[in-house]
Order: C-alpha cells, then structure tokens, then sequence
C-alpha cells in the first residue's frame, strides 16, 4: 500500500497525510519541513547518522538536509507531513522572533532532528491537528500560522539552550547538541525502566560526567531530576484514571510506595493518597 494525499494548503505550506507499506527513496525538507508518525516506523539515513522514527515522534528538516527513507511494515505506517513555507516563517518571525532565530530554522544543519512530540510546542500542535484530518471546516489559515508559531517556539528553545553550551565553535555545539537531545528522547522513550547513566552516555557518545554537566546545562534539570519528572507526570495521569496509589507506584517505575508518596508530594503539593481521594469521590 502507498498513499500519500495532500489534506490542507496554504499558499506554498502544505500538511499530506500518509499511509505507506513499503518505500525506499529520497526525501525532501523543502524548505522546512516536520515528518510526524502516528503509527509504526520509518528509518531515516542522513549521511553517516541512522534515526528511527516511531509513533508519536517527529523529525525536522530542512532545505540544508539530505536525506533517505525507508519504510518496511506488514501494517501500513501512518504519518503526517507538514511543509512550511519560507515566507510564512519570515512573517511569524518578524512578529515573535529574531533574525537569528529564523535563519537557524531556515539554514542550519541542526534542523535535522528527532523530537519527542509530547515534548515540544510543534508536538502538542500535532495532537491537535491530528482529529481535524479531513475535516472541511477547519480554517487553513489560522491552522498554518498556529504551526509555524509553535515551531519558532520550538527553535528559539533550542537555539537558546544550544549557546548554553560551552564550546567556542558553533559545529561544536551543534553536535553536542544533537547527542543530548538523542539520550532525551531515548529517557522520553525508556523512563519506565531501570535506565543507567551508562546508557544515556552512551547514546549520547560523551562520558558520564561530561553527559551530566551537559544535559543539565542543556534542559535545566540533572538526569535523574528529567527522568523523576517524567515518572510523576505518568503518575499523576493514572491517579486521574483512576489508578490505585499502589498500582500507580509500580506502574511508574518507583520501587516502594514509600519513595512514591514522598516525590509525588514534593512535586505536587499533595500526597498521592489525596490526589487518589479527588479522584474518586467526583
């Protein structure tokens, strides 16, 4: 099966919803472009660099990005193509951003990269989008520029978070960027389980201490503080299910209701029994 359609237009923007089984080809990023999947996997070969690309992530690119793709699935892989124009930025740009910021967006190599969608403004933007498929009365316009905005968004936190970084050369930062960000996504994808500083200095290719210093610089919170965050907010979200405290505890990847009870307070303001109480008298 391969079918690719194009849903909404906006002057040179376009938004094209996918259904592919088996491909193998070049893609573009022209002149800005955003590759979300919905669900299954594509493979992408940019150079030396492999990424994959699974449900609910995302990968951007653009006019500076060369790249190939393959998708190989008994189950057609669904996904979601968004094309910015240059001039749509420009215009959004001139209201929120800077010249730097728009010209990183637009030209820099950075722009070929994987994101978490649950982790980012653009991200959020998709899971909005996404029931509004093929639905006549939504208003092209307003839904381009509501794109763009929170794609500048997105960059100018990474172009900020990028000159944190302590290194004279930007190719420098750049790539030590790029290593970061892969071991945030690879904690986005893995928090529930027993994660090692280990790994994520391996996904990131820098040693322990060097990762910690620079993830911490990078996102404002330590590994172990990112990764205790990610398990709260799961918590949190099967405590309004309707999870036990109990349940919720190991579910989330504490190992004693204990230490459970303890950060969710501390994050929260109430202990999770409370929280459990609200739940279930409404």
């Amino acid at each position: 099966m391969f079918s690719v359609k194009s849903i909404y237009k906006y002057g040179n923007s376009d938004i094209r919803l996918s259904n592919i089984q088996q491909f193998e080809g070049t893609t573009t990023f022209t002149p800005f472009s955003a590759k979300f999947v919905m669900a299954g996997k594509e493979v992408y070969h940019s150079g030396r660099k492999k990424t994959e690309v699974t449900g609910n992530m995302y990968l951007l690119g653009n006019a500076a990005t060369e790249s190939s793709i393959t998708i190989d699935s008994y189950i057609p892989v669904k996904g979601i193509c968004i094309d910015l124009a240059p001039e749509l930025i420009d215009e959004v740009a001139g209201y929120h951003f800077n010249h730097d910021v728009n010209s990183f967006t637009l030209k820099g190599k950075e722009a070929y990269t994987k994101y978490n969608a649950a982790s980012t403004n653009l991200g959020m933007a998709f899971s909005r989008l996404q029931p509004l498929l093929n639905h006549t009365a939504t208003k092209t316009e307003e839904l381009f520029y509501m794109l763009a905005e929170c794609m500048l968004k997105d960059r100018m936190d990474i172009y900020t978070r990028i000159n944190r970084l302590d290194a004279v050369k930007e190719e420098t930062r750049l790539r030590l960027y790029s290593f970061i960000n892969d071991a945030r996504n690879y904690i986005d994808s893995h928090f529930l389980e027993d994660i090692t500083l280990q790994t994520l200095a391996g996904e990131a290719n820098i040693s322990s201490y060097h990762f910690i210093r620079l993830f911490k610089k990078t996102f404002g919170l330590s590994p172990y503080q990112y990764i205790l965050k990610k398990r709260l907010s799961f918590a949190d979200e099967l405590l309004k299910e309707g999870s036990s405290v109990t349940d919720t505890a190991y579910l989330s990847g504490f190992a004693d209701i204990a230490s459970f009870s303890k950060a969710y307070k501390k994050q929260y303001g109430v202990a999770p029994t409370f929280r459990f109480k609200q739940i279930s008298n409404f």
